[in-house]
């Protein structure tokens, strides 16, 4: 029913990749692996996942030069993603 949200939201570091292209206008592949502890090959599958579906950009200024960014609509969702824990936690019966 929710795959689309189980493969982007779900898996382990995704949130916090996203979070930290959120504050950085773009980073080279190294800045986030060192920003998200996890290891490389987890960066480099969350990374594939977000540009599949459009949240995350990937520029390849040269071989050794590439730049991640988010999108407009990795923007959104994560506006998206806040409005829902606002909800969550409005409507939590503490």
């Amino acid at each position: 029913m929710h795959s689309a949200v189980d493969e982007v939201v779900c898996p382990k570091r995704s949130l916090e990749i996203l979070d930290y292209l959120s504050e950085h206008d773009e980073s080279n592949f190294s800045t986030i692996e060192d920003a998200v502890p996890t290891s490389s090959d987890v960066v480099t599958e969350r990374l594939e996942t977000l540009q599949e579906y459009g949240l995350v950009e990937r520029e390849e200024r040269s071989s050794r030069n590439v730049r991640y960014s988010l999108t407009q609509d990795g923007e959104t969702f994560l506006t998206h993603l806040e409005e829902v824990d606002e909800f969550l936690q409005n409507s939590r019966g503490d």
